[in-house]
């Protein structure tokens, strides 16, 4: 008889790559963007402290408050002017360090990961640093040119604060075909939200 039929070896599935959780988490901030009730701008984030979702947030206008935690619905006390609430909004990336905070996962928050949607404002970025998250993950495509209005604050953000607050920002691009599935497909996006609710484990793509 032959050895590998005395000591059959088990096919083992194969385990997620980093590339593959930062794709994974990255959808997970896109997911968040649906959120938000902003007319002009959606952004989303999440903070992942090792393989845990400890935050999330979408941008939110003023007086919004969540209501349910499940299922993420926001209220707005108040829509009478929109001016005001446009003016008041408050960003992603600060919204899912309150939503850490209101958790109490405040002490994992040193040392975790946040996953953005667009890179950040130099507001949350102070943010980002204050509350000790050394590394962010940026997958969006929002536009760089010199000409933009937030071209300096992104600069500033890029190439001052965070090398000096010894925050390591990735740049990854989601791939054609896993965007569109994350688009069209919604039992996978039912995935991806059970990820970022700690209810399913990150697959191999």
């Amino acid at each position: 008889m032959k050895q590998q039929e005395l000591f059959p070896i088990k096919n083992k599935r194969r385990s997620v790559t980093t590339k593959e959780k930062q794709i994974i988490y990255s959808l997970g901030a896109k997911l968040m963007q649906t959120y938000s009730h902003n007319p002009k701008v959606q952004t989303g984030a999440i903070i992942v402290n090792k393989k845990t979702i400890i935050g999330k947030g979408s941008n939110t206008t003023a007086g919004e408050r969540i209501r349910d935690h499940e299922d993420y619905q926001l209220l707005s006390l108040d829509n009478s002017d929109n001016n005001y609430r446009l003016n008041m909004l408050e960003h992603s990336e600060r919204n899912s360090i309150f939503d850490a905070v209101r958790k109490g996962n405040w002490k994992k928050l040193p040392g975790s990961t946040m996953y953005v949607a667009y890179l950040p404002c130099v507001p949350c970025a102070n943010a980002i640093i204050g509350a000790g998250i050394k590394q962010v993950v940026d997958s969006g495509t929002r536009d760089m040119r010199p000409d933009s209005k937030w071209y300096a604050d992104w600069i500033f953000v890029k190439d001052i604060l965070f090398p000096k607050a010894k925050i390591e920002l990735i740049k990854i691009e989601i791939p054609q075909n896993i965007e569109e599935k994350f688009i069209i497909d919604m039992e996978y996006r039912e995935y991806i939200w059970k990820v970022i609710n700690n209810q399913r484990k990150i697959k191999s793509l």
